[in-house]
């Protein structure tokens, strides 16, 4: 019980009193399949396809969107989107910074594990030859609401 103590502590005394607290529409939700059967599931899927948010991604667990999320921080903190660009969605953001191989190395020397990590949630190639294209179909799905092949890359 010692090991589960703070942090159950933290969830209940901390967290669910801040969430109990705010307006629905300001708490930040990860749609996902475990919400199957919430009251709010209709309301969180329509706001992830609407806003563009990671849980339009196809079977995208909450510990993935963390790794997608820090992937767009690191990529925003080294300047890899222009503040004068127009605001992307989270979804359409990551389609460009996988599109681009400079800046997604880029970041990959900064932060190898979480770059590492989100290919393999992107089920994007190890290895990218200089001008070989790449797409995610995990990212793919999500923009165009359409079933994606996925190949494995050796």
């Amino acid at each position: 019980m010692s090991l589960l103590a703070p942090p159950l502590d933290a969830l209940l005394f901390r967290d669910l009193p801040k969430v109990i607290d705010s307006p629905f529409e300001e708490v930040k939700w990860h749609y996902n399949p475990l919400c199957r059967g919430c009251r709010y599931e209709t309301d969180c899927k329509m706001r992830a396809m609407d806003e563009g948010e990671l849980g339009r991604m196809p079977n995208i667990s909450i510990d993935d969107a963390r790794v997608m999320k820090d992937l767009l921080r690191v990529s925003r903190f080294n300047g890899s989107f222009n503040a004068s660009d127009k605001p992307l969605t989270d979804i359409e953001e990551l389609h460009e910074l996988v599109q681009d191989h400079a800046k997604l190395e880029k970041i990959a020397k900064s932060s190898p594990t979480v770059v590492k990590r989100a290919k393999q949630i992107l089920s994007l190639p190890k290895k990218i030859r200089v001008h070989q294209e790449v797409e995610s179909p995990v990212i793919e799905a999500a923009r165009t609401n359409r079933i994606q092949v996925s190949v494995d890359y050796l």
